[in-house]
């Protein structure tokens, strides 16, 4: 059977390239694509600075469930912490160091480090969710108020000279702190000295924030604490599940979308408003996939009406219906896993050249392309497949009869 199909495409020659150079353009250019956007989500995951397993809700955020904002109350937090493995509280708080270094404080729960710290981001989005590192010392123990904290490296160096400042105390306004943990630092005071040198002036280290966590207790029992609040969540299942699941605790549908934020949500939403390339992408992707996909229809209808001849010779002869679908898979096979094999090595020398010229090289994700290969060859392979069981079908219903006088014909 394979000897005959081999024949098939032989004596069908240039209905065959027709058929083939439609294939592999569509598969080129849906592959390309496909490719191009991977890149460029990978590389925008990989530049933005959201822990990827926390989930980030502020009480500025306002939905169909919560008209005036969302407020986080006693109940509400007995509930999620019963649920979920880390909830962090935090809250900007109106305290200042006696310091000449301009200190940032923020009133937190004990699993800071765990969840990690909202950050102002100057790039992607007003808020995100940082991951810290404990380097020194310990956390404060649950709903502790004590006068203790955790400064940052950069408060050990800039005020004290050295980073191991575990035992050292920090003077404020409401008295004196005990300093019991030292973590590494956010990207919020870099990114201010960034851009102030991006502007050509002058840098002050002391002008620029470094930040300190005290336990939220205390802070509420020196009535220190700003409206201004944010929540953080870290569970150990995959963050979708999390993210469902603390949807339907808080009451949310479909249409309160933004209410939640995690990593993914950031990158779609940057994917989406990153202007019109990512839109032409997704347009010409359906585009030439729905014309791609005409055509080859087409085309293989009109190779079914062209060899009618050499399928009515098989059929007087006395090739059963059987052999002939065989030989039909047989030719579909040949034709979409040659002509998709060959799309696609040239869709991967483009986007190779693509990647080397735009410096992301680091970003082509392997794996995906290795997926797409698989689903392109079973895709097309199936469609022709398919496309040619039909029109046998519709030939075979035919009488031998009738078959014999039109080869005489």
């Amino acid at each position: 059977m394979f000897n005959h199909s081999l024949q098939k495409i032989r004596c069908n020659r240039t209905s065959i390239i027709f058929n083939a150079m439609y294939i592999i353009i569509t598969v080129f250019i849906v592959f390309v694509l496909l490719g191009i956007r991977d890149i460029s989500y990978k590389k925008l995951y990989n530049e933005i600075p959201f822990y990827s397993k926390s989930m980030l809700l502020s009480t500025g955020t306002f939905s169909n469930k919560y008209p005036n904002g969302f407020h986080i109350n006693s109940e509400k937090m007995i509930n999620l912490r019963s649920e979920f493995d880390y909830v962090t509280h935090t809250f900007d708080v109106s305290l200042s160091t006696n310091t000449n270094q301009h200190v940032q404080i923020v009133a937190t729960s004990e699993t800071f480090v765990e969840t990690g710290v909202p950050v102002q981001n100057f790039k992607y989005m007003d808020v995100q969710v940082e991951k810290i590192e404990l380097l020194y010392g310990q956390i404060w123990t649950p709903n502790a108020t004590q006068a203790v904290t955790v400064v940052d490296e950069d408060t050990a160096r800039l005020v004290f000279g050295y980073t191991n400042v575990v035992g050292q105390t920090l003077e404020t306004a409401k008295g004196t702190l005990m300093i019991v943990g030292v973590s590494t630092n956010t990207s919020y005071r870099q990114q201010r000295i960034n851009r102030t040198s991006a502007q050509d002036e002058v840098i002050h280290d002391h002008l620029f924030p470094t930040t300190i966590y005290i336990p939220i207790e205390y802070a509420r029992s020196q009535q220190l604490i700003y409206d201004v609040e944010y929540l953080i969540i870290k569970d150990n299942r995959p963050i979708s599940k999390s993210v469902i699941l603390l949807s339907n605790m808080l009451g949310l549908s479909t249409l309160d979308q933004g209410f939640i934020v995690t990593k993914d949500s950031i990158v779609e939403e940057e994917m989406t408003s990153s202007g019109a390339f990512f839109q032409m992408i997704i347009s010409l992707l359906g585009v030439f996939i729905v014309l791609g996909s005409i055509n080859i229809i087409n085309i293989t209808t009109y190779s079914k009406n062209t060899e009618r001849k050499l399928l009515g010779i098989y059929r007087v002869i006395g090739a059963s219906r059987f052999q002939l679908q065989l030989i039909n898979l047989y030719e579909s096979i040949w034709i979409g896993f040659g002509t998709t094999i060959a799309a696609i090595i040239a869709a991967i020398i483009s986007i190779v050249v693509y990647a080397a010229v735009s410096n992301t090289l680091l970003y082509i994700d392997w794996n995906q392309m290795l997926n797409y290969t698989w689903i392109s060859i079973i895709i097309v392979t199936s469609l022709l497949a398919l496309i040619h069981s039909i029109s046998l079908q519709l030939y075979l219903k035919k009488p031998v009869l009738t078959l014999i006088k039109e080869l005489k014909s």
